[in-house]
């Protein structure tokens, strides 16, 4: 089957298709929204179910540590009862003191290990039952030594280590006795009563966070002493904008090391001395799996009804293409004759190599992406003894693109030839062109003038790249101010550059179908692969043309040409002074 055949086909069969899709898809929005309505109910149900599992947790952990400051408070109020007499023998009050501290450490056994009277100056220390301190007792009470004199009122310390496990000191200044009551309350009591309780909360993990989000205690124990995630992720940002402030939920996307999409609910606790919080997490990953199930079959219903009527189709255009196939190919070889003929009338436009003066070494490549390239060059003797070299390059492709190449080309010729500046040339040019009826159509061009007897060249351009310079098999961009293409604005201003040839310079005029030539992925081959490709190349302009032809086609795998593609390399073989120079 003819080309033309299939691409009638295809297009049979795809408006077909995408009135199928467009049905289908209707029916798969629908589907979708009412499952994303669903999705974002069970999230809601589940933010307030974090939001109360958060509240109720963070109420359980004030109530249990303001209930033991509650108890040293009672020691407090004995010892510093007004309505005592006044005239109460010291005896008096350290017996009715040692009574009291007998009773509280009865209060707390269950929940304290350690209950110690601290003299926060002296640090002598006093405990009920009278036992003597452990070594690991005194250290800790040495080390919470500042932290005990500055105490305003009744505070809890953060975690402290301890060889029975991290412990929270308890503490409830004593002024009219000068010391301070201290209970060591272990975490791990903590840990047991509200976050590793078996089944107290399915499907959610429960962690306690100190004000720089370091895990304090965790229903998974392997969370405990995590630091909080790296600075600018979402979660770093939600725990800093709640912790220790106020209560909140969100349902966090990003990812970071141990933490899936999860919804996150905080409560600060109202505790005095610690900016503590409560945080619940759930992973969304189960209602993310529910709605991935209900797609997976809505998909594969409307995949099997896809297929049927597809098939359906098919059958139906193969009737319509047999009707067809004799005439797309008479129309197919009459075209391609036709475009034969305009392709051989275009190469006829370029330039013939004999018509090269002596001191100057030029090679040119012209290869279209279609069967009519819009890019073309050019080069021709100007009447003051300089050698005109253009290339150019029209948007778009087929017989539009090459009837304005072949209007520019004459434009071109003509306007050098009569103003001699590059710049001024294309300001003629441009002009010209912006009275034509090239709609949507706009030229690229550049224009060198090599003089043999300065040993320059006058160069101007117009949106076109910037051609490459090599020196001793060195190629590098040059660098020219990038100016309007032809075609847009017809009063535009084109200066001229001035460039010096050293000896044995080469320079390569290029379209941008060789940067943008496609690899593998999709990536452009670019200038700075056109410059890698061309180091240490010799300073023939062939060799050179060859090199980046070659190195294009191993880029591209072989692959079509993106764009037309045209090279025109240009070398000073030499040049010679006239007696008068």
């Amino acid at each position: 089957m003819d080309e033309a055949a299939k691409r009638f086909a295809r297009r049979v069969l795809m408006l077909h298709v995408i009135l199928l899709f467009v049905v289908v898809g209707v029916a798969l929005l629908g589907g979708q929204e009412l499952f994303l309505h669903a999705r974002a109910q069970a999230l809601h149900q589940e933010q307030e179910r974090e939001k109360l599992v958060a509240a109720q947790t963070a109420s359980g952990i004030e109530s249990y540590y303001t209930s033991i400051l509650s108890n040293l408070e009672l020691d407090k109020r004995v010892a510093g009862d007004p309505l005592m007499p006044r005239g109460r023998s010291p005896l008096d009050t350290d017996l009715r003191s040692r009574l009291t501290s007998r009773l509280l450490w009865h209060q707390l056994e269950d929940r304290a290990i350690g209950l110690f009277s601290v003299d926060v100056h002296t640090m002598n220390v006093q405990r009920p039952p009278e036992e003597p301190l452990s070594a690991a007792e005194q250290a800790l009470l040495d080390g919470a030594k500042d932290w005990l004199a500055a105490l305003p009122g009744p505070a809890l310390s953060e975690p402290r280590p301890y060889p029975k496990g991290a412990v929270v000191l308890l503490a409830n200044p004593l002024a009219p006795m000068g010391r301070t009551l201290v209970a060591l309350v272990p975490l791990r009591d903590l840990d047991r009563r509200f976050f590793t309780a078996p089944d107290r909360f399915p499907g959610l993990e429960l962690g306690l966070l100190d004000a720089q989000g370091r895990t304090i205690v965790a229903s998974d124990n392997s969370f405990v002493g995590l630091a909080a995630p790296p600075t600018g992720s979402t979660l770093r940002k939600f725990l800093e904008a709640h912790l220790g402030r106020r209560a909140g939920t969100e349902l966090i996307t990003t990812t970071v090391p141990g933490f899936p999409p999860s919804i996150l609910s905080i409560q600060p606790l109202n505790l005095p001395g610690v900016h503590w919080s409560v945080v619940v997490r759930s992973s969304t990953a189960d209602i993310d799996d529910l709605v991935n199930r209900l797609f997976g079959r809505l998909i594969t219903w409307g995949l099997f009804l896809v297929a049927a009527v597809v098939a359906i189709l098919v059958s139906t255009a193969i009737l319509l293409i047999r009707g067809r196939v004799r005439m797309e190919r008479l129309e197919h070889d009459l075209l391609t004759r036709e475009l034969a003929k305009a392709r051989t009338i275009q190469l006829d436009w370029l330039p013939d190599p004999a018509h090269i003066p002596a001191w100057l070494a030029v090679a040119a490549v012209n290869q279209p992406a279609q069967h009519i390239s819009g890019d073309f060059y050019n080069w021709f003797d100007l009447p003051d003894g300089r050698h005109a070299i253009v290339i150019g390059d029209v948007t778009g492709h087929g017989m539009s693109a090459a009837f304005l190449m072949s209007t520019t080309q004459m434009l071109v010729r003509a306007a050098l030839t009569r103003v001699g500046d590059p710049g001024h040339a294309l300001e003629v040019i441009n002009r010209e062109l912006c009275l034509q009826p090239f709609r949507g159509q706009f030229v690229t061009l550049q224009l060198l003038v090599v003089d043999p007897r300065k040993r320059t060249v006058d160069l101007a351009t117009a949106g076109h790249p910037a051609p490459l310079i090599g020196i001793d098999g060195s190629f590098k961009s040059l660098h020219l101010e990038p100016q309007l293409l032809l075609g847009v604005e017809p009063h535009v201003s084109y200066h001229t550059e001035c460039l010096s040839l050293a000896p044995g310079a080469v320079l390569l005029l290029y379209t941008d179908g060789v940067t943008e030539a496609e690899g593998a992925g999709g990536r452009q081959f670019g200038i700075a692969g056109l410059c890698a490709a061309l180091q240490g190349c010799a300073a023939a302009p062939q060799t050179v043309v060859d090199r980046v032809i070659g190195a294009v086609r191993d880029y591209s795998s072989g692959g079509e040409l993106v764009d037309d593609l045209t090279l025109v390399a240009v070398a000073v073989a030499e040049i010679k002074r006239s007696p008068n120079a």
